[in-house]
């Protein structure tokens, strides 16, 4: 599962090309102001939530326990990391290999 909690200004188009090449399913918690919906199409779960990254996860997690129950891993991620699906298909093989249960990038490799 990739998570995010995303705004009104968004990376989140380009996490979803190219078109079909995604094997992995996305929680978006949308916390902006200017369009409700503005993510729905990318989600498999979209949720309208105020709060930051991991305040909006404890949200989804206390309010769609089945949902997360589902995956192994969630690969947690903010919504202005420039990042398409190859390449975070690349990360779940990595996770898989390392047997990680949690990821998140960094823009620096200290963290």
């Amino acid at each position: 599962l990739v998570f995010t909690s995303a705004g009104d200004s968004s990376m989140l188009t380009q996490w979803f090309q190219p078109s079909g090449a995604r094997d992995w399913d996305s929680c978006i918690v949308y916390y902006g102001k200017e369009k409700p919906k503005r993510w729905s199409e990318f989600a498999d779960l979209y949720v309208e939530h105020k709060g930051g990254k991991f305040e909006n996860l404890l949200h989804v997690y206390k309010t769609h326990p089945d949902f997360i129950a589902k995956y192994d891993a969630v690969f947690v991620m903010d919504d202005d990391v420039n990042i398409d699906a190859t390449k975070i298909n690349a990360c779940f093989e990595i996770r898989e290999n390392f047997d990680l249960w949690m990821m998140q990038p960094a823009f620096d490799p200290k963290g």
